[in-house]
């Protein structure tokens, strides 16, 4: 598959899973699911789980595998981030 349009496909699962985040993280919390051709295919709570079974499912192909709910934020502003470690 190309890149170009690897990269839509993938675009295509993150724009699925942010229409989706409130009602995922109702009922799928804390638990990974995996998002293929824009629409959500598995959920597990095991990510390993997840990635085997979409490689063997989807082989070469984009997929997306998110942990609902416990979105990692970068910090603000990298200077901030290491001021915050300079402290005592």
């Amino acid at each position: 598959m190309a890149s170009t349009e690897s990269g839509y496909q993938l675009c295509l699962d993150v724009a699925a899973y942010r229409q989706m985040q409130a009602d995922l993280e109702d009922r799928c919390h804390g638990k990974w699911v995996v998002f293929h051709g824009g629409k959500h295919i598995k959920t597990s709570e095991n990510f390993e789980v997840c990635a085997l079974w979409a490689m063997d499912t989807y082989g070469d192909a984009p997929f997306l595998i998110k942990r609902v709910g416990l979105e990692v934020l970068p910090p603000p502003h990298p200077e901030a981030s290491v001021r915050r470690r300079a402290r005592p």
